[in-house]
């Protein structure tokens, strides 16, 4: 017996203020993900050499853009 895969595709209408709030979210998505690639990228390259400092490194303070701030409230 074989596994089979299955797909469903939707498709969705939003009015107007829902089309402009999922491009707002996934605008801010793009933001948060290309911030924080930066900023691994940054670090890969003044800690690659010394892998013990990766480990003692500080998580930096999260702090949101005011807005990403009224996204994530609704």
């Amino acid at each position: 017996m074989t596994a089979h895969n299955k797909a469903y595709k939707f498709r969705i209408y939003p009015t107007k203020e829902q089309a402009l709030l999922i491009h707002r979210t996934f605008g801010c998505v793009r933001f948060v993900y290309n911030k924080m690639l930066a900023e691994r990228i940054e670090t890969y390259e003044t800690l690659k050499k010394d892998k013990e400092a990766v480990k003692k490194r500080e998580k930096p303070a999260t702090r949101h853009p005011p807005n990403i701030k009224r996204i994530l409230s609704g």
